[in-house]
Order: C-alpha cells, then sequence, then structure tokens
C-alpha cells in the first residue's frame, strides 16, 4: 500500500525503540499509515519531501546539532505546529489529537 493510500501519514521520531513501537503499534492498528525514524537526520530528510501529516518528533533527539529543545519548538510552530506531548505519551490522548486532524481510511480503520 502506498503512502497516498492514507487519509492521514504520521511520522514519529524517537531515539528508544521502544516508545517508538509503543506510539506506531495502536495508531496502526487505528488505521494510520506510520514511518518511523531514529536519527535526526532522517527528520530533516522527511521534512525536505513533506510526506507526513502529523509529526511527533522527540525533541532532545541526539544528533540535533546547535539546536535547543527552544529552538526546535520554534522551528516547529513556524511551519505549522500546533501542539505537542510529554512523555511518557498518553495514547489515547494522541488518538484523540490526530482523529481530529485527519482520519484514517476507512479501509484500515478497526
Amino acid at each position: 500500500m502506498l503512502i497516498e493510500d492514507f487519509a492521514c501519514v504520521i511520522f514519529i521520531v524517537d531515539d528508544d525503540h521502544f516508545t517508538l513501537l509503543a506510539m506506531a503499534r495502536p495508531l496502526r492498528k487505528a488505521g494510520y499509515e506510520v514511518v518511523e525514524a531514529m536519527r535526526a537526520e532522517q527528520v530533516m530528510t522527511a521534512a525536505e519531501h513533506g510526506e507526513f501529516t502529523i509529526a511527533d518528533i522527540d525533541i532532545f533527539l541526539p544528533g540535533m546539532g546547535d539546536l535547543s529543545a527552544k529552538d526546535t519548538i520554534k522551528a516547529a510552530v513556524k511551519i505549522g505546529a500546533e501542539g505537542g506531548f510529554e512523555k511518557p505519551v498518553n495514547i489515547d490522548a494522541l488518538l484523540d489529537t490526530i482523529r481530529k486532524i485527519g482520519p484514517p481510511t476507512e479501509e484500515t480503520a478497526s
């Protein structure tokens, strides 16, 4: 299935593999396409391609260079970020927020 087949594509970036899994699994189960990344370079590449609707990025991601958490938040707001979540992320609250932004495809939603 292609990314274009989904109504809402979610990009999750975290350097902790278990956090990625804990967030990605319920989102996929709810019918969303999820793209995962663990490195700062992947954030920049994905941002250039703009292939996602929603991004959940760990602002303390190693390898972000000279960007502080404050700089990262400012950059996110500049490109349209409207909110954020603290860890550990409440999956139900995350899903509620995502559903307001964009629905999953009917074929994949459970």
